[in-house]
């Protein structure tokens, strides 16, 4: 029986911490986890940051006993509150240090996995013989937070995670393989489905399909597919088959759906929220809206595309150029906006928090009745409006709107108390600068719209304080130093130590600017 402790009966000041990388951030995704070493009962606690990027995963596999007959040495669940945050193991030999010893793993231990990771949909993804140790002659799997569901096994590279052993990969591969069978032939309104098109650095972009350069080659403009044909071979993309502007106007005059010999040959689409992903059949796709056909019989797939992009299900362009407010920020662009990904968010300070959740509120009515749950929560400073697709299990995008800055918050993690004149927070916004963009190809190809960010001084300044309130979020820092020019130095300091309690000088923006972050 596992048994349960809260974290705060945990005096871990009297263990020894083998391994701090508690605050740990890679490419914006934390890996942040603690291990201390209980000598006295022979045991290791683990400690997982908040944001820890398997952590939920960790829980979720906990909900569905996943580790039954698998984990022996667990032998408690360390939860903050309701929130299970770590873990304690007892200790114990492992089979080996060579992680290519796989041979070393008892094989009906591993028939336990394989049927546990059948039934549940979660596996494991990193079965090496240093990650099985041995308890009263039982072995046990120890790093028990190494698991995804089988749906995101396209996550694993974000995560720098990769299955081992080969037959382990090779078992999750054919399960996947399994599910992206057939999931039912479906008749789906064609101007219900989009394309998933790379641009030249490799990111992936929902397209609409009459805005995508496949489409227009039928209307007579050639030359954005003769770019896309070949940014596709320049990236690596392109398959021996995949057409030229001649091989495919040439394929266009004949072509006709399902004809002898191909009537077995449906286009293949993901359901995506209220839209469907082409999983394949781009130029299908086109040929069929340039010949009128407003349905199409497809095989919707179940599983995951193997390469993750933009999501853009919610028309972020569409809700900045329709608001009637301008005293707003979005602060901390990454360089994505207007396009997001999956699980994204939007941080925007404003003048009236109120006022702009009931603009974007407004604005947000026609996804509800496509079927998206939309939830608005209080959480005190700030205000969240969560966007959940019909399908979804979590939310798809989150706007965070505030109207204080939220920075002497303190988290369970290390945080660092800001105090910050309000003054600073008119100065923002009276300072605010405009700037112009393109709708996504997802909604319109020719279409502009602006939205407000603040000054290139003040958002250097929002991203210090973010990085000195919450140091592990080492990519404010990093944006810093990659941005802050020197005919902005003197304001940026000077900004600082007007408005905030944190005193900083040259010699330490100096120092601050030659250190190297993870």
């Amino acid at each position: 029986m596992v048994a349960k402790i809260q974290i705060d009966d945990i005096d871990l000041s009297r263990y020894e911490c083998i391994k701090d990388k508690y605050n740990r951030v890679v490419d914006g995704i934390s890996h942040g986890r603690a291990i201390y070493y209980d000598s006295k009962n022979s045991r290791y606690i683990k400690i997982f940051h908040p944001d820890y990027c398997r952590l939920e995963n960790f829980r979720k596999a906990i909900n569905v006993n996943f580790f039954e007959g698998l984990a022996h040495a667990l032998s408690h669940l360390i939860y903050d509150g309701e929130s299970i945050i770590g873990y304690i193991t007892d200790e114990g030999p492992v089979l080996s240090e060579n992680e290519f010893d796989s041979h070393l793993i008892p094989r009906d231990f591993f028939r336990i996995l394989k049927n546990r990771i059948k039934e549940s949909g979660i596996f494991f993804y990193d079965l090496v013989p240093h990650n099985i140790i041995l308890k009263d002659g039982i072995p046990s799997l120890i790093d028990l937070e190494s698991v995804y569901d089988i749906s995101e096994y396209g996550k694993l590279s974000l995560h720098n995670a990769k299955v081992k052993p080969a037959e382990l990969d090779e078992y999750i591969i054919s399960l996947i393989d399994s599910e992206m069978d057939m999931t039912g032939l479906q008749e789906i309104d064609l101007d219900k489905v989009y394309f998933r098109l790379f641009d030249d650095d490799g990111n992936i972009h929902p397209v609409k399909i009459e805005n995508s350069p496949v489409y227009k080659v039928l209307q007579g403009d050639s030359e954005p597919y003769d770019e896309y044909y070949k940014r596709m071979h320049k990236l690596g993309r392109a398959k021996e088959t995949y057409m030229s502007t001649k091989d495919f106007l040439e394929f266009a005059k004949t072509f006709n759906y399902l004809e002898h010999p191909y009537e077995e040959d449906y286009i293949r689409v993901k359901k995506t929220g209220h839209l469907y992903a082409g999983w394949d059949g781009a130029h299908r796709l086109s040929c069929l809206k340039h010949q009128g056909k407003k349905v199409v019989k497809v095989n919707v797939m179940g599983g995951e595309f193997k390469h993750k992009g933009y999501s853009n299900l919610v028309n972020v362009a569409k809700i900045f150029n329709n608001i009637d407010y301008s005293d707003y920020v979005i602060i901390k662009d990454d360089g994505m906006f207007p396009n997001y990904t999956d699980y994204d968010d939007l941080d925007i300070l404003c003048k009236d928090r109120s006022e702009l959740r009931n603009q974007v509120s407004k604005q947000l009515d026609e996804y509800s009745t496509l079927g998206f749950n939309i939830v608005e929560k209080e959480k005190g400073v700030r205000n969240h409006i969560d966007i959940i697709p019909p399908g979804f299990d979590k939310l798809n995008f989150r706007i965070d709107l505030l109207d204080k800055l939220p920075y002497m918050k303190q988290f369970h993690h290390h945080t660092n108390q800001i105090e910050v004149d309000s003054k600073f927070y008119d100065i923002v916004l009276s300072r605010k600068i405009t700037k112009e963009f393109n709708y996504p190809l997802m909604y319109e190809s020719n279409n502009k719209f602006k939205a407000n960010f603040p000054c290139v001084v003040d958002d250097l300044v929002l991203r210090f304080m973010e990085w000195v309130w919450q140091p592990h979020k080492t990519r404010h820092i990093k944006y810093v130093i990659n941005n802050l020019k020197s005919e902005h130095e003197a304001e940026f300091i000077k900004t600082i130590n007007t408005f905030t309690n944190i005193e900083v000088d040259s010699e330490y923006v100096k120092e601050i600017m030659e250190q190297q972050y993870e």
